[in-house]
């Protein structure tokens, strides 16, 4: 869908410019490509805005169901990073989620880009991350980050833990929630021991827990840009 908005945006405004004057060829293909740039910009902005709108409101408050506009904002951007990356994500035993329960998702952890990976996925589903406290300290790499994620996804502090099931718990009432227990990437294809306090949330929430293994995801960085990377999401 993102893609399809860039594109029929970049069209429109080439044809535009061009409407007037005829121009070569290349020239009218430069202009496209720069469209399609400015395009992704003002997404990005865009979401970057409603984040900080709807964040400067709900400031200091536990956003247990984030608006739905910003769920699909989400789903849009993360389709659009695995297009980017030329990664093709396999889904096995999807089948065996239930749309109208509520799930916590647990698998282990490959990739920083693993919750884009499962969100673009299980896009139905609208899974919310947790993440870990160190990722939300403001630095000028990953600002829009912090700001985006004031919404949609919950901080998992390690100062605050007990507020932090707490408020997860609320959360996993309503809506699905996705953790990695390890709390950290695995550099070798062993798992990490876990880390318990999320399984309380599903014990407390009533919530059904999907297992589910990542694979191949880690490859990434060197298979881009000359080779496709397949990441495979496995339901257990």
């Amino acid at each position: 869908m993102l893609w399809l908005i860039i594109i029929v945006f970049s069209a429109i405004m080439t044809g535009l410019l061009n409407y007037f004057w005829l121009v070569s060829i290349p020239f009218i293909i430069l202009e496209f490509i720069g469209f399609m740039l400015l395009g992704v910009i003002l997404y990005v902005l865009f979401a970057c805005l409603c984040a900080a709108i709807i964040g400067h409101k709900e400031k200091n408050k536990n956003v247990v169901n984030p608006p739905k506009i910003l769920s699909y904002i989400t789903l849009w951007a993360c389709q659009f990073i695995t297009n980017v990356l030329r990664v093709k994500v396999i889904i096995k035993g999807k089948e065996k989620f239930d749309i109208n329960k509520r799930y916590l998702l647990v698998s282990n952890h490959k990739s920083l880009l693993d919750p884009v990976f499962f969100i673009k996925g299980f896009s139905k589903m609208h899974f919310t991350f947790l993440m870990k406290q160190e990722l939300m300290i403001w630095t000028h790499q990953n600002v829009i980050l912090v700001w985006y994620s004031r919404i949609m996804l919950f901080s998992l502090t390690y100062r605050e833990g007990l507020k932090t099931i707490l408020t997860t718990i609320e959360a996993a009432k309503v809506r699905n929630v996705a953790a990695f227990p390890e709390g950290t990437r695995s550099k070798t294809n062993e798992l990490l021991e876990f880390r318990d306090g999320i399984f309380k949330v599903a014990q407390k929430a009533k919530c059904d827990v999907a297992v589910c293994s990542i694979s191949n995801t880690n490859k990434i960085k060197s298979r881009f840009p000359f080779r496709r990377t397949k990441g495979v999401i496995e339901l257990c």
